[in-house]
């Protein structure tokens, strides 16, 4: 499509604007607009999906008086298009966001816009839409939206009570019933959580007012709280702490520092006769930001089964959110200020962009955090992970020490917490490579069964469990996690381990499937694009693997046989065999 003017590189203010490239036919009349109203306007020209995010890009944010997103269909699979959100929001520039159409946003996008302003044309009239474009990029911003307490009700209403916060620390026990009874008689000191945020999870509200329900509104938040409590990398506030806390009007901020919280999960549930109506928000207390929220509806048959399944959509859907927040805040700390909880939150960040020199980033800032903490368990059993995947993509020179890394970080994890269900997989991945199948399968089990709620679990599980050729259990263990976390930000690392079970099973048209699903989520993910030529080749479609797998080596040209067989270390010998003859017939040298 011809574009509409040359990009805008002068001295004078001006505005970056950021879109998705498949979404040009309805973005560039709104370019021509805005030039037209005497804007200075700089966008991208022509940057394809697959490309490297360049130079030229961060500049231009880094040096613009406004940052506008223009969002239709085609936002959630553009990766360029979450990176420039993010790199602007580091550069603290102006953000805007105008939604074109009515878009469901991916998490991690809806995470980075959720306390920015927006305006939404397609609820506005032509002429009030524009107004409203112009004066705010005229202008400066709104304030940031603060939690504030919950306004005193019209005596027409009903109240309503938020619920449901969440937070046990590790270590510290159950309170005595001396202790409690403190509690209720008033604020008590708190202890912090050494480095840590906490967690907590409120009552929730009763909406329908029925007493005999207090039980199941209760229950659901206690329920929610141990399912939060068994990941292990945030402190809970335990359930007798916080189950007082009822008051809608009650200062946020007030209660937070009573419970030594800094985030809070508030909630409410309306049951009727045959359903029942539970909505869930998460607030992070120190910036008064809206980090989560969603509704469930459930048509009520047993109510502890009814309890037990929004429970654990909830914790499912919620904290990868909650662990992405944080680890976007870390990263925005000065590196003179982090702590080794940020150092650690920092290395998480960049495990999950799955990038060469985001994998040399995880690794340093892990072995940062256990130099300042030696018993983080949570940093060590990253480290592990960070060189088990420097092996698996092919990026580390010296595949035998970093199996050797592998092994030490994940066995003293594993020693530090035992418990912990991410340092059990760690371990499993340290047996993969050892040739250590029942370790590996144990190991696995046990992560499984320290907690089942984790989709982050089921997919490590479901990816090992498809390279040791347990294919029926991959898939069993993979389709669960898209259940618990269907909108996940790694949502592209489960539909590649998908392909790799059906191509462990022999099902190579399946195996397509799952693995084009995986590169049209992120177009640049070299290990998907080379499965989905694997898979190719052996379905008898060698043309359509050879293009497939020529995408693959423009991005990583220097990629070989021998490289695929590094990476391929912790698969079973007949899969990784038949998985380099499918390469080898789409002409990998």
């Amino acid at each position: 499509m011809e574009r509409p003017f040359h990009a805008y590189r002068g001295d004078e203010p001006y505005v970056f604007v950021s879109y998705a490239h498949s979404d040009a036919g309805i973005v560039y009349p709104e370019l021509a607009r805005l030039n037209e109203a005497g804007f200075k306007v700089w966008y991208d020209e022509g940057i394809s999906p697959g490309s490297v995010w360049r130079e030229e890009l961060a500049r231009a944010i880094e040096g613009c008086s406004k940052f506008l997103l223009f969002v239709s269909q085609g936002v959630n699979a553009s990766d360029h298009v979450m990176k420039e959100v993010n790199f602007a929001l580091d550069c603290d520039r102006t953000v805007l966001a105008v939604h074109l159409q009515e878009v469901d946003l991916a998490p991690g996008l809806r995470l980075s816009l959720s306390d920015r302003q927006a305006i939404h044309k397609y609820e506005r009239s032509e002429d009030d839409y524009r107004a409203a474009l112009n004066a705010a990029l005229r202008s400066e911003p709104p304030p940031t939206r603060e939690l504030r307490p919950t306004a005193t009700r019209q005596k027409n209403r009903r109240p309503i009570l938020f619920a449901v916060a969440i937070i046990i620390a590790v270590g510290i026990g159950w309170l005595s019933l001396e202790q409690i009874d403190n509690l209720r008689s008033g604020p008590q000191p708190t202890v912090p959580f050494a480095e840590r945020p906490a967690v907590a999870v409120l009552p929730f509200d009763n909406m329908g007012g029925n007493p005999d329900d207090d039980y199941f509104v209760d229950g659901l938040a206690e329920d929610l709280l141990d399912r939060l409590a068994s990941f292990r990398t945030f402190p809970v506030i335990s359930w007798p702490s916080s189950r007082d806390y009822r008051d809608p009007d009650r200062d946020p901020r007030e209660v937070a520092s009573e419970l030594g919280a800094r985030y809070l999960v508030r909630g409410s549930a309306r049951r009727s006769t045959e359903t029942v109506r539970v909505n869930v928000r998460l607030y992070d207390i120190e910036s008064g930001i809206q980090i989560w929220s969603n509704r469930y509806d459930r048509a009520l048959a047993d109510v502890l089964d009814v309890q037990d399944e929004i429970s654990s959509a909830v914790v499912s859907q919620m904290y990868p959110q909650l662990e992405d927040f944080d680890q976007q805040r870390a990263i925005r700390r000065a590196p003179s200020d982090m702590t080794a909880w940020d150092l650690t939150q920092k290395g998480w960040w960049h495990f999950n962009n799955g990038s060469p020199s985001d994998n040399r980033a995880s690794q340093q800032a892990y072995t940062a955090a256990l130099q300042r903490d030696p018993s983080s368990g949570n940093a060590a059993a990253g480290l592990a992970m960070a060189h088990y995947q420097s092996i698996g993509f092919g990026w580390t020179e010296n595949p035998e020490d970093s199996i050797g890394k592998v092994v030490e970080a994940a066995e003293r994890a594993a020693m530090l917490d035992s418990h912990d269900p991410l340092s059990q997989h760690a371990l499993g991945h340290a047996y993969a490579l050892t040739g250590n199948r029942d370790g590996m399968i144990e190991a696995f089990n046990s992560s499984l069964e320290l907690n089942p709620s984790s989709a982050l679990v089921q997919i490590c599980a479901g990816e090992g469990f498809a390279m040791a050729g347990e294919s029926e259990a991959a898939i069993q263990h993979l389709e669960l996690a898209l259940r618990l976390s269907p909108r996940d930000p790694g949502v592209h690392w489960i539909y590649h381990s998908l392909a790799l079970a059906y191509f462990g099973s022999g099902k190579y048209n399946e195996a397509v499937t799952w693995a084009r699903r995986a590169v049209l989520q992120r177009p640049e993910f070299t290990f998907g694009l080379r499965t989905l030529a694997a898979s190719l080749s052996q379905s008898g479609r060698t043309d359509e693997a050879r293009n497939v797998l020529a995408r693959a080596m423009a991005l990583e040209p220097d990629f070989t046989l021998a490289g695929g067989r590094r990476v391929l270390l912790t698969a079973h010998p007949a899969f990784a065999e038949r998985y380099m003859e499918g390469l080898h017939k789409a002409g990998l040298p």
